[in-house]
This record gives C-alpha cells, sequence and structure tokens, in this order.
C-alpha cells in the first residue's frame, strides 16, 4: 500500500529495536521464541504483492514514489507482546528525507503505529489512526545512527502493553505509549521519499520474537 505524507512532516524534518540492558545486536537472530522470521531470499507471500518494493540481492527493496511512503504489513499472524528488529539500509543515492521504520501495533493499513528513522539520524514515532497521521513523539536526534553511505543500521522494536521501545543499533531513543489492538497486532516494514526524489531503502534479517509475559511463578 501507499500512502503519502502530509507535507507539513517532511518540511519539518527528514522522516526515515532486546529488552532492558541486553545488547539488541543481537536481536535480529532466530531464537526459541521466533515466530516469524525473514532472509528475504525471495518474496514470502505473507508480504503481499506491491510495485513498489521487491526482493533484491537479499534484502526487501521498497522504492516509494517522490514524496510518498509505502508500507507492507506483514500478514503470517497475529502477535501479543513481541520484539521486532530488522536491518536497514538505504540504498544510493542515498538522499536527504528519506526514512525507514518498523510498523507495530498494526490493523490495516489506515490504523497502526511506526517508528521512523531517516538518513539524517533522527527518529520519531508515529500513530495512523483512520488514515490520518498523528505525532506521538517528534522528530529528534537518535543516538546511535550510522550516518556512513551504505551503512547497516539495526532496528528495533519492543512492545510490552501498552508502552513500545524503539532502539537503534542497541540504543534506546524512547518509549511512548498507545493503543495496542485487542486482538492483536500485526508488524511491518515502511520506507519513505523526500518530496522531490524516489529513494530506495533496503530490510534484511527480519525477526519478530514473541515476549512472554511473567505469570508470576517464578
Amino acid at each position: 500500500m501507499i500512502r503519502l505524507f502530509r507535507l507539513g512532516i517532511a518540511a519539518a524534518c527528514f522522516c526515515l529495536a532486546m529488552l532492558g540492558a541486553q545488547s539488541a545486536m543481537a536481536a535480529c537472530e532466530v531464537t526459541d521464541s521466533t515466530a516469524f522470521s525473514d532472509k528475504f531470499d525471495v518474496l514470502d507471500p505473507t508480504w503481499g504483492e506491491y510495485e513498489n518494493y521487491k526482493v533484491e540481492d537479499g534484502k526487501l527493496v521498497i522504492k516509494p514514489p517522490a514524496g510518498f511512503n509505502t508500507s507492507t504489513i506483514n500478514t503470517a499472524s497475529l502477535y501479543d507482546d513481541v520484539d521486532v528488529c530488522v536491518d536497514m539500509t538505504a540504498l544510493e543515492p542515498v538522499y536527504k528525507g528519506t526514512c525507514g521504520s518498523i510498523i507495530f501495533w498494526a490493523v490495516d493499513y489506515d490504523n497502526y503505529f511506526s517508528s521512523q528513522v531517516s538518513t539524517e539520524g533522527e527518529a520519531s514515532f508515529w500513530r495512523r489512526q483512520r488514515g490520518r497521521w498523528l505525532s506521538q513523539a517528534a522528530w529528534q536526534p537518535a543516538d546511535g545512527y550510522n550516518k556512513d553511505a551504505g551503512a547497516v543500521n539495526q532496528l528495533e522494536i519492543t512492545t510490552e502493553g501498552n508502552k513500545a521501545k524503539l532502539y537503534i543499533n542497541g540504543k534506546l531513543f524512547k518509549e511512548v505509549k498507545g493503543s495496542p489492538p485487542k486482538e492483536g497486532q500485526q508488524v511491518g516494514l515502511l520506507a519513505c521519499s523526500p518530496n522531490d526524489q524516489s529513494a530506495r531503502v533496503g530490510f534484511d534479517e527480519f525477526v519478530v520474537n514473541e515476549v512472554k509475559k511473567d505469570d508470576g511463578s517464578n
């Protein structure tokens, strides 16, 4: 699906997660708690098909038109609390205003949350509700983001109840509160292009680990 960012968002900033003190650089590994993973050797049917994304060289490459974003919500399962991780690369040529994002707490393409990270090293949280974009955490510098051309940046989102945390290369950016779907969430990926260029963002090593709630028996 394709969604247009409001111009106010794009002009304000350049739009583009392991729990506790654990190292997030291990978060993109498959474990016993992994519910879904994808190395993008081929396009898994659960991502759907759309002209703005395809698998290239072991990556899911999303190429939104100038001034737009393209999102894809994975339909493999519905989840409760999760730890979602992916390796993101802004592919050359890299343009200011390019972003990549993990989608979480998704119901459909008009109702989800996203943690967006820009090629300028800034990050933010957004809620898409009834087809409208609502800011949950304003754009601000993200500690740990690697701006080097072709660099791989690891994004990780953890959800716990109504709280979500974004980690970038193992460093916590911010925690926000929101409204997780009562019947379970879907997760996905998103990329956006600046107003004057169509950018390309590659994603690899997508892993969804289920987070088990403590039942108090320990």
